[in-house]
């Protein structure tokens, strides 16, 4: 669900984890909610 996305972009995990992330290459992050 869109809520579950948005709570696990937003988690301390997911934060740790996105330095490396962002350190390495470039790119977009999207949440569309509806389908």
């Amino acid at each position: 669900s869109y809520e579950t996305a948005v709570a696990c972009y937003e988690s301390p995990e997911y934060q740790e984890a996105s330095k490396f992330r962002l350190a390495a290459s470039t790119g977009h992050f999207v949440i569309v909610e509806g389908a």
